[in-house]
């Protein structure tokens, strides 16, 4: 299972994964779902079937501290 999450107006997917890599997140940029990479690159996918509850709380809290630090709320 996932979800789809659209970033910030401005916000790069691909440089928003390597942050979250860097703090042991791993999240899938959205444009390679797109056929020709057109798209998708305000988009992410956070996957979320094989993980234990407590990992998916962990890792919620760091991509939304991740946001807020972003958008300076």
């Amino acid at each position: 299972m996932y979800i789809w999450c659209r970033l910030p107006e401005g916000v790069d997917c691909k440089e928003f994964v390597k942050e979250a890599y860097a703090k042991d997140l791993l999240i899938i940029p959205g444009y390679i779902f797109y056929p020709f990479k057109n798209g998708g690159r305000d988009y992410v996918r956070i996957s979320y079937s094989f993980e234990k509850k407590e990992k998916i709380e962990e890792g919620m809290k760091v991509f939304c501290d991740m946001i807020r630090g972003i958008s300076g709320t």
